[in-house]
C-alpha cells in the first residue's frame, strides 16, 4: 500500500512541511516520491509571506536539490512540473486540486501527501478543506500534516540547501498513535488497509472509535424528527446503539490481534466530528473514510470527515470510500 506518494509543493516553506512525511513513508514503505509543483496561469507575487515560484524553470531549479536529497537517502524520487501554458489554465486551490487528480491518473501515485496552512474561514467552510477536495476528485487517500514552528522551517530548508539525509531510523514525523473513527457500516472500514499498513510500518498502536449521540440532536438531520416525535424510543434506540458498537469494535479489534497490532476501542457519546476531535490527542494520526461529500452538501449530510477536518489540527489521513459502479 502507499507504492507511489506525490507531493505538493508552492515553494514555500511551509509547503515543505509535507517533506518529513513523505519521506518517512517511504523509508519504511519503500515507496517511491513525486514532487509536484503547479505552475499557476496568474500567479501571486507572494504565498504564505515568501516569494511564489511563477515559472516552470524556476520550478526546476526548486524542486531538483530537493529529489538529489531525496535520493541521497536511498529514496526513488523524481519532480513534475505542471505548466499552466501546456497543460491548460491553472488558478487557485480549484487548480491545484484538478492537478493532483490528473497526475494521480497518469502516474498511478495512490497518496497525496500535503501540508496543512493553518487557514480556516467561511470559504472553507463551503468548499470543503483542500485535502477532502484532492480526496473527492481522485482515488487517492491524502495525508495533511500540520504546519511546524518556523525554527523548524529554517532547520529543514539547512538541510535540504546542504544536501544532509537524517538518521533513516528517525524522521521528523513521528505519530503517536493511529485513530480510526468507525460507525459499523462496511464501506467505512476503506480506512482500515492503510490504517493497518501505517500501523506495522510505524509500530504504532491502533484505537478504533466509534460515536453514539447522547439525543436525536445530536444526530442532526432525520435523528432530529425522530426525537421530537418519540423522545423515549429514541434515548432507547441510542443505548442499544451504544451496545453493539461497542460489539463491533471489540470484534474488529479481536480480528487485529493476531496480526501482532496492538489495538484497543472506545465507545464515545456526542456529535461526531466534535467527540472525535474532542477524543484526539496531539501527536494522535486520524484516518478517516470519505464518500467524497464536499461543502455544503457535506455540511447538511452531517459528513463527520468534513466535520473534523474544519475542526482537527493534527494529522490527519484521508481514505476516499470507493464508488460504486
Amino acid at each position: 500500500m502507499f507504492e507511489r506518494i506525490i507531493v505538493t509543493l508552492d515553494g514555500s516553506s511551509s509547503s515543505e512541511a509535507a517533506l518529513p512525511a513523505a519521506e518517512g513513508l517511504a523509508r519504511r514503505l519503500g515507496s517511491s516520491v513525486m514532487l509536484l509543483h503547479v505552475v499557476e496561469a496568474r500567479p501571486p507575487k507572494a504565498v504564505h509571506g515568501e516569494r511564489h515560484l511563477s515559472s516552470a524553470s524556476e520550478a526546476e531549479a526548486y524542486l531538483a536539490p530537493l529529489v538529489a536529497r531525496l535520493e541521497l537517502c536511498g529514496i526513488r524520487a523524481r519532480a513534475h512540473v505542471h505548466d499552466s501554458d501546456s497543460a491548460g489554465e491553472v488558478t487557485g486551490s480549484r487548480g491545484v486540486v484538478a492537478s493532483v487528480a490528473a497526475h494521480e491518473a497518469e502516474f498511478g501515485n495512490d497518496l497525496a501527501v500535503m501540508a496543512a496552512h493553518g487557514k480556516r474561514g467561511l470559504s472553507d467552510a463551503l468548499s470543503g478543506s483542500l485535502p477532502l477536495k484532492v480526496a473527492a476528485s481522485g482515488g487517492a487517500s491524502v495525508l495533511l500534516v500540520p504546519r511546524p514552528a518556523l525554527a523548524e522551517h529554517r532547520r529543514a530548508s539547512a538541510r535540504a540547501v546542504e544536501g544532509a539525509c537524517e538518521d533513516p531510523s528517525t524522521t521528523a514525523f513521528e505519530p503517536r498513535r493511529l485513530i480510526v473513527p468507525l460507525d459499523g457500516r462496511i464501506e467505512h472500514e476503506a480506512a482500515l488497509p492503510a490504517a493497518l499498513a501505517l500501523a506495522k510500518a510505524f509500530g504504532l498502536p491502533l484505537r478504533l472509535v466509534a460515536v453514539v449521540p447522547r439525543s436525536g440532536s445530536d444526530a442532526g438531520g432525520a435523528g432530529m424528527a425522530f426525537a421530537r416525535m418519540s423522545p423515549a424510543l429514541s434515548g432507547a434506540s441510542l443505548e442499544y446503539a451504544a451496545g453493539a458498537s461497542e460489539t463491533y469494535l471489540a470484534g474488529i479489534a479481536a480480528r487485529l490481534a493476531p496480526g501482532g497490532l496492538k489495538a484497543d476501542w472506545k465507545v464515545l457519546r456526542g456529535r461526531p466530528a466534535k467527540a472525535i476531535v474532542s477524543a484526539a490527542e496531539e501527536g494522535d494520526l486520524l484516518v478517516l473514510s470519505t464518500h467524497r461529500r464536499l461543502g455544503l452538501d457535506a455540511s447538511l449530510d452531517g459528513c463527520v470527515a468534513f466535520g473534523v477536518a474544519q475542526a482537527w489540527k493534527g494529522a490527519m489521513l484521508v481514505v476516499p470510500i470507493p464508488k460504486e459502479g
